[in-house]
């Protein structure tokens, strides 16, 4: 067996989150679109940014049904293990050639988010703001939080959450003004063609369920995970296992949680998966609606929306200078979820290289996410034009990466290996009584009992 597949295997059941603490994470993610993004659509879409952000939604929708399918199929294994299982040692090669796709399209989000969260506190908190002050105090606490595993982000999502929450809908409900029905016609004035094409071009700010792929493998539910410590090369061990000697197998078979409560837990897992990105959606597309009412077809020269919207917030300005607490908070609530996205890029190198060393390649991801503004440079406006160059690329990557998984996940038998794990159970009993030669022709290969195409 395979070093590299079982390293992957065994981290599975110890670096897991739970379908509550992930709904946590997705919701968290609408902060980062709350900060540029809407200045950006304005730019094409003018009053229509409402129309662009409903197509991106859309795109996420495709993406998070692409998910469904590749959990609902092979929820127990990683992509690694999905590959591997089917096309054996091409697959893995196929397999690294997707997370390093993957680690590259998170290195550049994160790399742009975090310029966008630099460029607020230049312009918003302090003036001439050092650049080395924010990204190196992130890159520590990112290398750190990536080191130490899925485990840290899922805890801190259930302490963040909340306070993170209560800032958004503060900064959403307090600084809604009076309706102004002006700003918002005509009505697609910008054109169907200006709409569609500036939501592509920062396509890069949804795309949360590319990191529930990277999550594949590593769910759970309450407290037991949801894969249950068995990925593909436990399953492997297990079918070896010498029919002539079922006390080693039959235990094993024995702890296999039944298949009506598989089906709660993966229905829980969806569920909660769905209303953490219906929720982020719902925020993003109010604040949009927010920004044309105030705004209107201007709304290209506000940068930093978020803070923006608070200077028509009266109560906000009544209470004066705690008007910035939500606004922190907002800030916060962006800080880790670009920190999630890290901890993904990270998580992608690894499976690359084969390894399980999350500290050294935190810290190597961390060097190329500091030295790209060096190159391109440390304006918001130059790491976007590196973005812009790439964007058809990443885009390219965040269709058909989902794509392939999904479709391999697909080749999997509907019984979702339970049925595989059955039959090796019944197999090995069945033939403990019979010689080796007898248990041989019998015996299924691995690969047909994986895949549900054995009878």
């Amino acid at each position: 067996m395979n070093k590299a597949t079982q390293k992957s295997t065994n981290s599975i059941s110890t670096d897991v989150i739970s379908a509550r603490q992930i709904f946590f994470v997705l919701a968290v993610g609408c902060t980062v679109k709350l900060f540029m993004l809407p200045s950006l659509l304005a730019g094409g879409a003018f009053r229509d940014i409402w129309a662009s952000v409903l197509l991106l939604l859309a795109l996420e929708g495709v993406l998070f049904g692409l998910f469904v399918v590749a959990f609902r199929r092979a929820g127990h294994f990683n992509i690694q293990q999905m590959f591997s299982a089917r096309f054996g040692a091409v697959g893995g090669i196929v397999a690294k050639i997707i997370y390093g796709a993957l680690a590259f399209y998170f290195i550049i989000k994160v790399t742009l988010l975090l310029s966008e969260q630099y460029y607020f506190l230049d312009q918003v908190i302090y003036r001439n703001f050092n650049y080395f002050a924010t990204f190196i105090p992130f890159l520590v606490l990112g290398v750190y939080m990536a080191s130490k595993g899925l485990r840290a982000i899922a805890r801190s999502a259930d302490i963040l959450f909340f306070a993170i929450a209560a800032g958004v809908v503060a900064m959403l409900t307090l600084s809604v003004v009076r309706v102004n029905i002006i700003n918002f016609l005509p009505i697609f004035a910008s054109g169907a063609s200006n709409i569609v094409k500036v939501a592509l071009d920062n396509h890069i700010y949804f795309g949360s369920s590319l990191v529930l792929f990277m999550l594949l493998g590593a769910f759970k539910d309450k407290a037991k995970p949801y894969s249950t410590n068995f990925g593909y090369a436990t399953l492997r061990k297990e079918i070896l296992t010498d029919m002539d000697s079922p006390t080693e197998a039959t235990p094993v078979f024995s702890e296999r949680k039944n298949d009506k409560e598989k089906k709660k837990q993966s229905k829980r897992v969806v569920k909660y998966t769905g209303f953490g990105l219906l929720a982020s959606g719902l925020v993003v597309f109010v604040f949009s609606l927010l920004f044309v009412n105030l705004f209107g077809g201007t709304g290209y020269t506000q940068h930093n929306a978020i803070a923006q919207t608070v200077k028509y917030s009266l109560p906000l300005q009544f209470i004066g200078g705690l008007s910035w607490f939500p606004l922190l908070l907002v800030h916060l609530g962006a800080l880790f979820y670009i920190a999630v996205l890290f901890y993904c890029a990270v998580h992608s190198a690894t499976f690359v290289f084969e390894t399980r060393n999350l500290s050294l390649f935190a810290v190597g991801v961390g060097a190329v996410i500091f030295i790209i503004p060096l190159v391109a440079g440390t304006t918001f406006a130059s790491v976007y034009a590196f973005y812009y160059s790439l964007r058809f690329v990443l885009f390219g990557i965040k269709v058909v990466a989902p794509l392939a998984v999904a479709g391999v996940a697909l080749s999997f038998s509907a019984s979702r290996i339970s049925g595989s794990r059955e039959s090796a159970s019944k197999a090995s009993a069945s033939k403990a009584g019979e010689n080796a030669n007898k248990s041989g022709e019998n015996a299924k290969t691995d690969s047909e009992i994986l895949l549900g195409g054995g009878s």
